[in-house]
């Protein structure tokens, strides 16, 4: 039987694991190396750290250029570029809306229509500027910088970069609702990953892929929501209307080698439709696990990623 080396740790507002195959000696560098590139991207990241670059970023906003780090950067600028492929379903801008709209869950309150046009003022790539060249962003007075939808996915392809220059061929990448695996878990065969049920506990698996070397970016809308008068509320905010999205969703899968495209486009479907989601993904060369409000599944009838319905 196989040996394997993990590290726990938590980051990017999840525990998260790295697990790879060959014994904890032959591993605690590699390991070492890959738990300190995601924490690295979390402290360069989190808007709940005060001292991240995203949070300095936000502080100044309305009073022009903030130099940021390479990271920054560079997710800012896929994080712009996935926006214009969702036609501005996916857009790290809607941090107001959704520092809106979090207590109001909390709470099971709804926001009135006035407050929801005032944090929308904010939203949208038309509020930032990005200097890609001299490191710099400006963005105007009431917008904020959100990366969280995308944070993870880049963690995981940063980590699998790691792994891969330090000869690493079997592993997996679990950093919440984030999975990414190298391989294969035995000597041959693909990895067995669960994709949960949004109608069951947390754990229970509606289906599950059979995948190798990809990542499986789960996003859903069933873990943070009240219902009021027949209507559910959830945290995955439509930027264009600035309330949850009604697309009849609970769940998105994206299954991708690219786990920062899988990230982003897994929140642009559930606020978009199942069509336009689906027409994202065949266009990209991707693959999506859709489940409905009343449990029905759709798959984008997979090509090299076996689906294994239960």
């Amino acid at each position: 039987m196989a040996t394997w080396a993990s590290t726990r740790f938590a980051a990017l507002g999840t525990n998260c694991l790295i697990r790879v195959r060959g014994t904890a000696d032959e591993m605690r560098d590699t390991l070492e190396a890959a738990r300190s590139r995601v924490t690295s991207i979390h402290d360069e990241m989190s808007i709940f750290d005060p001292s991240s670059a995203v949070s300095r970023l936000n502080d100044a906003a309305g009073t022009g250029w903030t130099s940021v780090p390479d990271d920054v950067v560079h997710v800012l600028a896929r994080g712009r570029e996935l926006g214009e492929t969702t036609g501005g379903a996916f857009d790290v801008t809607v941090a107001p809306l959704a520092a809106l709209w979090k207590p109001c869950i909390r709470r099971g309150c709804v926001p009135t229509p006035r407050e929801v046009d005032r944090a929308r003022r904010g939203v949208g790539w038309g509020h930032v500027r990005l200097d890609e060249a001299a490191h710099e962003v400006a963005i105007d007075a009431g917008t904020s910088i959100d990366l969280g939808g995308i944070a993870k996915g880049f963690a995981a392809d940063e980590v699998v970069r790691i792994l891969r220059e330090r000869g690493v061929s079997d592993a997996l990448v679990d950093l919440g609702g984030s999975i990414t695996v190298l391989g294969s878990p035995e000597e041959t065969g693909p990895w067995r990953v669960g994709i949960q049920n949004p109608l069951a506990p947390t754990g229970a698996s509606a289906t599950q892929v059979l995948v190798r070397d990809v990542s499986v970016v789960t996003s859903g809308t069933n873990e943070r929501f009240f219902m009021r008068d027949g209507r559910r509320y959830h945290h995955v905010v439509d930027p264009s209307t600035g309330w949850p999205s009604r697309t009849g969703l609970l769940g998105v899968t994206v299954i991708a080698r690219d786990a920062l495209a899988a990230d982003a486009l897994a929140t642009a479907i559930l606020v978009a439709s199942a069509q336009r989601g689906v027409g994202w993904v065949r266009a990209l060369g991707l693959e999506a696990v859709l489940i409905f409000e009343d449990g029905g599944i759709v798959s984008t009838a997979p090509l090299d990623v076996e689906l294994d319905p239960r």
